[in-house]
């Protein structure tokens, strides 16, 4: 007897342009019809099939699902493990986090609760940490296919002259600290894997130009350090599903008067205060320094004379 159901497509698959062709390879290992049908998946099959049981039906399409999600690959043989009881491969796991203080926690619920966040805090605040796990938490609950970070290419007021290696060896003392963040959530396997099939992409902000972001986690990190027209650019990146974290030290620029970050935000008041939903301003106090309690005390003093 001929059955027919529906399935839910999870929200961070309804724009991949591969889904059709990955549908027709399960189906095919699993002897059923699957049809997209809006956004979702209508299932005919016989009982003569190689899954009789609705809810096991559901539990290997969730399992290729989220192995799509994750690696942008599905092949017969994973399809096959799933019907044997094994779990996806390329689920993550994080690192336990928890908000070092009160601060933390509510620029964290700052960025659930807007679509563009500008984040200001001293160094040691926890402003990276904080928004690279909020990136991945979304990304392994499936509510962006992707992360996007990227800090603008500025030496700390020394020359460092040439540079050995290729493209990405150059970058990576610029782009280091993010690695390492990423690498202490995640472990670096994992981030190594996901920066492969470009789940998560790390970037100059220079190569940014001319690029749409849709179903994306977009952070800027270091923002004190670009200039008004770079943070128009990178504004103007964010696409449909996407959700954008600019954060930085006003305090703390290496390009000087150049840097736009504070002009921006004070451009932006208004609209900060008129929809917290679209876009919103958090600040943290230099008070909670999550780094070596000295750093707290070392900026008071250095900062005393207000430069």
């Amino acid at each position: 007897m001929q059955k027919r159901i529906a399935y839910p497509i999870p929200e961070s698959l309804r724009s991949y342009k591969k889904l059709t062709g990955q549908l027709e390879k399960i189906s095919r290992v699993l002897n059923v019809k699957l049809k997209r049908k809006h956004d979702d998946i209508e299932i005919e099959f016989q009982n003569n099939s190689h899954i009789t049981n609705v809810e096991k039906l559901f539990q290997v399409l969730e399992a290729s699902f989220n192995q799509l999600i994750y690696e942008d690959k599905l092949t017969k043989n994973q399809i096959i493990s799933f019907m044997n009881g094994k779990q996806s491969t390329g689920q993550i796991k994080i690192k336990p986090f928890k908000a070092a203080n009160d601060e933390q926690q509510a620029y964290i619920d700052t960025m659930n609760e807007s679509i563009i966040t500008f984040c200001i805090g001293s160094p040691g605040v926890g402003k990276t940490h904080c928004v690279i796990h909020q990136a991945i938490k979304d990304f392994t609950e499936k509510k962006i296919q992707k992360i996007v970070i990227t800090r603008p290419v500025v030496e700390s007021g020394e020359k460092l002259g040439f540079l050995p290696g290729g493209f990405e060896e150059k970058l990576l003392p610029y782009l280091r600290p993010i690695y390492d963040s990423f690498e202490e959530l995640i472990g670096e396997k994992k981030l190594n894997e996901l920066l492969e099939s470009k789940k998560i992409e790390i970037v100059p902000l220079a190569y940014m130009r001319g690029r749409t972001f849709k179903n994306s986690f977009i952070i800027l990190d270091e923002a004190q350090n670009c200039s008004d027209m770079q943070l128009k650019m990178f504004l103007t990146r964010i696409g449909y599903g996407s959700k954008m974290v600019i954060d930085g030290d006003i305090k703390q620029s290496d390009i000087g008067n150049r840097s736009g970050l504070g002009r921006v935000i004070s451009k932006l008041q208004g609209a900060f205060d008129s929809d917290a939903s679209m876009i919103n301003l958090f600040t943290f106090s230099d008070k909670y320094t999550v780094r070596h309690p000295i750093i707290a005390t070392l900026l008071e003093y250095i900062e005393e004379d207000g430069n």
